[in-house]
C-alpha cells in the first residue's frame, strides 16, 4: 500500500499543513510539491498526489496560509496574497528538500489556478532545485482579474469580495505589483495544462507564456472549464506522471 502522512511546516510562526503521499518500496523518490488555487485547500488536487504514489513518486499537497476558508493551515484570507503564498512554498520546498525520502536531483512543482501562478514564480528564484513545471489552468489572468473587479472603486478598498471570499488589500497591491510574465525565466521543462472552455482564465494567457518560457507546451484539454473533473482529471493525471517519467534524472 502507498502511504500517506500528515506532515505540518512553519513559516513566520504559522502552521503550513499537509499531506504527504509516499509510494511503496524504498525511496528517495521523485517528489511533487501540489498547490491549490484560490480559495481552494490541499483536497482539491490530492487525487493527483494519490496517483503519484501509486506510480513510484512521492507527493505532498498542503493548505496555503489563510489559502481558503476550509484550510487546516493557519492563517486568514484578509492575510493571504500571490506573494503570501510564494513564500509559503519557499518554506515547504526548503522542508521537502530535508526530507530523506526525496530525490532532491527530481523536484517538480504542480499547481492549480491561483497555484499555477505561485509555481511559476517560485521556479524563477530556483531554478537549479526545479526539475520541471506543471502549471493546470494557471491564474496568470490574476492582475487582469483584480484591476478590472476593482475597476469602479475609489483606490483600493482595505477589504473586498474576490471569487465569494473576502480578501484585503494586500491581495490587489501584490496582484498588481508583479508581471508575471517577466518571472518565466525558469529553464527547465514546463508542461502547462489548459481547458479551452475556461471561463474564468482564458486559455489565451498559457498560449502566451507558452511563448515566454524557454521550453514549455501546452496541452489543450478539448471543452474543460476551469478544473478538471472525471475523465479529465484521470487524462491529466496520466499527461502529469508521463511529464515526470520522462524528464526526470535517472
Amino acid at each position: 500500500m502507498n502511504m500517506m502522512k500528515e506532515l505540518c511546516f512553519e513559516r513566520d510562526g504559522k502552521k503550513i499543513y499537509g499531506h504527504l503521499h509516499l509510494p511503496k518500496g524504498k525511496g528517495p523518490f521523485p517528489m511533487v510539491i501540489i498547490c491549490h488555487g484560490f480559495g481552494a485547500d490541499l483536497n482539491d488536487h490530492e487525487y493527483y498526489a494519490t496517483i503519484f504514489a501509486r506510480k513510484g513518486i512521492a507527493a505532498y499537497c498542503f493548505d496555503f496560509i489563510g489559502g481558503g476558508p476550509k484550510v487546516k493551515s493557519d492563517g486568514k484570507m484578509t492575510e493571504m496574497s500571490v506573494l503570501s503564498e510564494v513564500k509559503d512554498l519557499n518554506t515547504v520546498i526548503d522542508g521537502i528538500r530535508k526530507l530523506p525520502e526525496t530525490d532532491k536531483e527530481n523536484l517538480y512543482l504542480m499547481g492549480g489556478s491561483q497555484g499555477g501562478y505561485v509555481i511559476t514564480y517560485v521556479a524563477d528564484q530556483r531554478s537549479d532545485e526545479i526539475r520541471g513545471l506543471i502549471p493546470l489552468y494557471p491564474a496568470y489572468v490574476i492582475p487582469d482579474f483584480v484591476r478590472n473587479l476593482l475597476n469602479n472603486k475609489d483606490g483600493i478598498p482595505e477589504t473586498f469580495r474576490c471569487l465569494g471570499c473576502t480578501v484585503s488589500s494586500l491581495y490587489a497591491i501584490d496582484a498588481l505589483s508583479v508581471d508575471i510574465y517577466e518571472h518565466m525565466r525558469y529553464p527547465g521543462k514546463v508542461r502547462i495544462i489548459h481547458g479551452t472552455a475556461d471561463s474564468l482564465v482564458p486559455i489565451e494567457y498559457s498560449e502566451r507564456a507558452v511563448k515566454v518560457f524557454k521550453d514549455a507546451e501546452l496541452i489543450r484539454v478539448r471543452g474543460a472549464d476551469h478544473g478538471f473533473y472525471e475523465k479529465d482529471e484521470v487524462l491529466v493525471s496520466e499527461l502529469a506522471v508521463e511529464f515526470v517519467k520522462d524528464t526526470m534524472k535517472l
